[in-house]
């Protein structure tokens, strides 16, 4: 992996479907409850921030959006039953019935204050969702790939591998976060005081197997299995080299 999202955004986990159904469970015991709690706590930031950030709606405003999404579809109804894995992601579904509800709501239930903040409802509300989707797929992997460097970063400082971590990050993520060419090994060797530009492209070929290694650790929370994980990578990938440079 040569590149990496050149977008900070925030998080949009794919969850696991075990989670999804036992949050969807009828009854009202403990373990029901902390799995929704759990995928609430993944998303509802996220979907609030994004509504303000893409479709241009006030952040009060968004909240109440939020709020009333989440006790009229996922808490009332039978949205979590709805859920298929069979039709993708969660997160997918997800963000397709949230742009439907805001939709209908800003027609509806708030029109008047879509009024007071001088809102242009027709243009919010033509929002491509096909759009939306692939910007939510960008938001997760941006924030995967953030959380796997935060990881490596840890492990190479506290296993005395700094000089690896100082490499990755001047040839790979820094040219990534600041949108500029790599720094060149004849820089990176007068700047970190490394023996010799080899010895440089040592560390780094180390680093990137270090950073797949976490990167594959991180993607693997939100799946079930090896294949799955197999799968998010390789979407993953896909999700980067196609993201705007």
């Amino acid at each position: 992996m040569n590149d990496l999202p050149r977008i900070k955004k925030t998080s949009f986990p794919d969850t696991q479907w075990s989670t999804v159904a036992l949050a969807a469970g009828s009854s009202t015991n403990d373990e029901t409850r902390r799995a929704l709690d759990e995928l609430l706590g993944d998303y509802l930031s996220a979907l609030r921030l994004f509504l303000i950030s893409k479709r241009g709606i006030p952040a009060d405003l968004a909240q109440d959006l939020i709020h009333d999404f989440v006790v009229e579809k996922v808490l009332e109804r039978d949205f979590l039953d709805r859920a298929d894995p069979g039709r993708g992601r969660f997160r997918n579904y997800l963000v397709k019935s949230l742009n439907l509800y805001v939709n209908s709501a800003l027609k509806r239930k708030y029109r008047q204050r879509t009024h007071t903040y001088g809102l242009d409802v027709e243009a919010v509300v033509a929002v491509d969702i096909e759009q939306i989707k692939d910007e939510f797929d960008v938001a997760w992997t941006a924030q995967i790939v953030a959380e796997a460097l935060d990881n490596m970063e840890a492990e190479c400082r506290a296993g005395g591998h700094d000089d690896m971590w100082r490499v990755f990050r001047a040839r790979i993520v820094d040219s990534a976060i600041k949108d500029q060419s790599p720094s060149d090994y004849r820089s990176i060797v007068s700047s970190l005081g490394i023996e010799s530009p080899q010895k440089a492209i040592q560390l780094l070929a180390s680093g990137k197997r270090c950073f797949l290694r976490h990167l594959r650790k991180t993607v693997g929370k939100h799946t079930s299995s090896e294949e799955e994980t197999d799968a998010e990578v390789a979407d993953l990938r896909r999700i980067i080299s196609s993201s705007p440079q």
